[in-house]
This record gives structure tokens, C-alpha cells and sequence, in this order.
């Protein structure tokens, strides 16, 4: 927050406070000695700010019926909002992903991305332990292949899962 200016101690801020949050302009009153201290949360609206304190002064109308903030059309879109945040928007597509993959295939889909043995037995499912999977080596297996796409290494060698086999 960064100081504007010195209001009168007596003032009633209550129409330059709505005005203010009507045009988005974040900001701050505080009770000082010497009157009541206007704080601005950007600099950058420091102008917009002060004209607005002056129509204040003068007691002209703040909040003008036809006049909104300018906004663009690109804020309205969706697409706009989601290239903002591309992590957030990826995991939200791949949760619904996962979760209409899931309403087709069911417990399948369970089976298919546990890294632990999975079966179906009797309508439920049965897991095997991690120990087992360790042991027979298709953690190390899936772990040197996963790494092979992300880091796209065109000299992939599968001895690593030889070398993780024989330490068990």
C-alpha cells in the first residue's frame, strides 16, 4: 500500500469508498493523528485515484450510470482465463479426463494406472503390494521407460532395469 493523501478527520468516506471499489482501485482508509490517510494499493492508479478525490471534494456525482469499467471482450472468455493459468486449466482437463474415462471404463482405468499389481475379483478390487511389484522389477521397468519420454533421450538404454533387477 502506498500513502495519497490526508482526508479531513470528520469526513464520511463511505460514497468515495464505494466509488473507489466500483472502479477497482484497491485501496485503504486509516485513521491518523492528524486525519483520516488514503492509501493506494497500485501506484500505477494513482491518477485515477486523485481525480476521483477531487469530483469527492467538489461533490460531484462519483458513480456515473452509464459509465463501467473498461474491461475487454478477451476477459469475458474463457480461453482468456485459461491461458492466465495453463497448470491449473491442464489439471482441471485431466481430472475430467480421468473422471469420464472412469464412468466408461470403470474399475479397467483403476487397473490400468496403478503402478501396484491390480485385479478384479469378484466385482471388487483385489491390490497387490508394492514389495511385490519392487521385486519383480516392473516399478524400475516403468519408472526407466517414463523418464525415456519426458527427457525424450534418443540414447534410452533398458540395461538401467537389468542393473534395479539384479540389486533386488
Amino acid at each position: 500500500m502506498h500513502p495519497v493523501m490526508l482526508l479531513p478527520t470528520g469526513a464520511d468516506t463511505q460514497t468515495l469508498r464505494k466509488a473507489l471499489w466500483h472502479y477497482r482501485i484497491g485501496h485503504r482508509i486509516t485513521d491518523e493523528a492528524d486525519g483520516q490517510l488514503l492509501w493506494v494499493a497500485d501506484p500505477r492508479q494513482h491518477d485515477e485515484l486523485r481525480a476521483l478525490v477531487g469530483r469527492w471534494e467538489r461533490g460531484e456525482p462519483l458513480i456515473v450510470d452509464n459509465a463501467h469499467p473498461p474491461r475487454s471482450r478477451s476477459a469475458h472468455s474463457i480461453i482468456a482465463i485459461l491461458r492466465q493459468v495453463p497448470v491449473t486449466a491442464l489439471m482441471i482437463g485431466a481430472s475430467l479426463l480421468v473422471f469420464a474415462l472412469s464412468g466408461i471404463f470403470g474399475d479397467l482405468l483403476i487397473v490400468a494406472l496403478t503402478i501396484v499389481p491390480v485385479g478384479i475379483s469378484g466385482g471388487q478390487l483385489v491390490y497387490g503390494s508394492l514389495a511385490d511389484t519392487v521385486i519383480g522389477g516392473q516399478l524400475a521397468f516403468a519408472i526407466s521407460r517414463i523418464s525415456a519420454l519426458w527427457l525424450d533421450a534418443p540414447d534410452f538404454q533398458p540395461d538401467v532395469c537389468v542393473v534395479l533387477r539384479a540389486a533386488n
